[in-house]
């Protein structure tokens, strides 16, 4: 045989040995058929690769930018794994509680009652947050890369202070008519005015 026709014979050969070493390549993608754990990043992020527990990834930010992101101890997602603008994100811990502050914070861990997380601040930074969960059973929200949660509306908010939620009550120290503070508390569940009567929380 000649110099031509082992040339020819062997580029099939050839071509399958580049194929082959760019298998890997392929395999680490986000796609439905790689080998990454679940979540809708992988709809919005490229060139997935786990190690060591730890997840990396190339993800678009809301402007349309690829950043590099890494989650770290990702088997210990409870939720699917998000893209965050950008970053790789997901809950641990105990249950999450609902809230507007999933959509600007990330790293979310729910231990002993408190509720952690990474939130964005206006700015565009990142801020470490917690909130003590007992003291809250409503709507948790970032303020500027806070946790903060809101409080039953009601004219009481004129009058009291140190309000907080916990087990479904009402709690605050509220003004009485000659102007001292009475501790006082409530079923936050109320389809009418939450208001101060003489330093006692009523429904009315």
């Amino acid at each position: 045989m000649d110099v031509l026709g082992r040339v020819s014979t062997s580029l099939p050969a050839a071509l399958l040995a580049v194929m082959t070493i760019q298998a890997p390549a392929s395999a680490a993608d986000c796609g439905p058929n790689a080998n990454v754990p679940a979540g809708s990043y992988r709809q919005t992020c490229t060139a997935c690769s786990v190690g060591g527990g730890n997840l990396t990834a190339w993800c678009k930010t809301m402007r349309n930018q690829d950043q590099q992101t890494t989650l770290y101890n990702f088997p210990a997602c409870r939720s699917g794994i998000e893209n965050l603008d950008g970053f790789l994100t997901c809950s641990k811990g105990d249950p999450a509680p609902n809230g507007t502050y999933k959509a600007s914070c990330r790293n979310i861990n729910v231990e002993k009652g408190t509720l952690y997380a990474s939130c964005r601040t206006v700015n565009g930074g990142w801020k470490e947050a917690n909130l003590q969960l007992g003291y809250c059973n409503y709507q948790i929200y970032n303020t500027d890369g806070a946790l903060a949660c809101t409080l039953p509306y009601g004219t009481y908010q004129r009058s009291c202070r140190n309000a907080h939620v916990m087990n479904g009550q009402l709690s605050a120290e509220c003004k009485t008519a000659s102007g001292g503070w009475l501790t006082t508390s409530v079923s936050a569940v109320c389809n009418r005015d939450l208001s101060n009567n003489d330093g006692r929380l009523t429904c009315n």
